[in-house]
């Protein structure tokens, strides 16, 4: 016979920094992912956690991220650590399919394959003014690790970079 499991996955969202970045009790939010309960706030799977910081991509195709901030790694403007969930500046016309948080930069794939990047390094502290990596190729995933992001290529290459936007590898 055929079976199927319904399953719920939830984000416990917590942060040791407090708003002014002092350490603060660690207090809990849910976020729904891949649900099917109604008020679900995410359909998919799509979050990164970096070294400080995590980072979600809602329903909508925005993203939202919270934790540590010292290099704008949130995309919110600003460099105030944030202990929930606080939606990057725009995208502009753009959705993005794909997230990765790494050690204090953060990267998307947007819909039309390009990525970009904020954060630390020479890239821009905000999405609006983000770099975008020039890959040759349509991004179909991305990886972040510390200093340096992986993005696998519709071609079926690799380009690596890191923090200044140099290649990785």
């Amino acid at each position: 016979g055929i079976s199927a499991v319904n399953e719920v996955i939830t984000i416990l969202v917590w942060s040791p920094y407090t708003a002014d970045g002092n350490t603060a009790d660690i207090s809990q939010s849910e976020y729904n992912i891949k649900g099917f309960q109604e008020g679900s706030i995410f359909t998919e799977s799509r979050a990164s956690l970096g070294d400080y910081h995590s980072c979600v991509i809602t329903d909508d195709g925005s993203i939202e991220c919270w934790g540590k901030n010292t290099h704008g790694q949130l995309g919110d403007g600003t460099t105030t650590n944030r202990p929930t969930p606080t939606p990057t500046q725009s995208l502009g016309n753009y959705t993005a399919t794909a997230v990765a948080a790494g050690g204090s930069h953060t990267c998307a794939i947007l819909n039309d394959g390009s990525v970009i990047c904020w954060g630390s390094g020479s890239f821009g502290g905000t999405p609006a003014n983000a770099s975008q990596i020039p890959l040759g190729a349509s991004a179909v995933s991305i990886s972040a690790g510390p200093s340096q992001t992986c993005a696998i290529l519709d071609n079926g290459s690799i380009s690596c970079w890191s923090t200044d936007a140099s290649p990785a590898l």
